[in-house]
């Protein structure tokens, strides 16, 4: 049973992404796609209808939750379908976010939100509609959503193959010809 390989891989990115994570240096292929309204940034070719990946950069985040904050918590509310969903954050902790709210006194971030309301909001979204992570920099973020994509499919490779194979020892077994010779009648 031969193991995925990436270049097997296509990696959907949404026409509308500003600032696209390019997956083509970990040996991916990637094509822009229409993703629908409200359906994050990224996908696989093939996976569309169970796996999403958004990010944000820590400006935009605080953005989203904030000023921006109906429409992201509908596009939260969306996300939830998807049984693989991911919302990263170019960014290596909540704390920073945190702090660059005032959390320790001064801010970095021109938001008037408190850190508190974001810690609230994080925590809460997070666990009804999207796990939201802080992976690192951008291009820790981007290998974090590779690692996160790629294996959900090759989870799904794995059961492929499996379910090839098994049914290659069933037909040579001969076990599923008796059904199909009775309807054949």
């Amino acid at each position: 049973m031969p193991p995925l390989r990436p270049a097997q891989v296509t990696v959907l990115v949404a026409k509308n992404e500003q600032a696209p994570w390019d997956f083509t240096c970990h040996g991916a292929r990637q094509e822009e796609a229409t993703l629908g309204i409200g359906g994050a940034d990224y996908s696989l070719k093939g996976f569309e209808r169970i796996l999403r990946v958004e990010r944000k950069t820590a400006e935009d985040y605080i953005g989203s939750i904030s000023q921006g904050r109906e429409r992201f918590e509908n596009e939260m509310k969306h996300l939830r379908q998807f049984t693989f969903r991911r919302v990263l954050v170019e960014c290596d902790s909540m704390g920073a976010i945190l702090d660059g709210l005032g959390r320790r006194g001064q801010r970095t971030f021109r938001s008037r939100m408190t850190w508190q309301s974001a810690r609230g909001t994080t925590i809460h979204w997070g666990r009804h509609y999207c796990p939201i992570e802080f992976p690192g920099n951008r291009d820790e973020a981007r290998d974090y959503a590779w690692d996160f994509m790629f294996g959900v499919a090759e989870d799904w490779w794995e059961t492929y193959q499996g379910l090839i194979v098994h049914g290659e020892a069933l037909a040579r077994e001969g076990v599923g010809h008796e059904q199909s010779d009775r309807e054949s009648l």
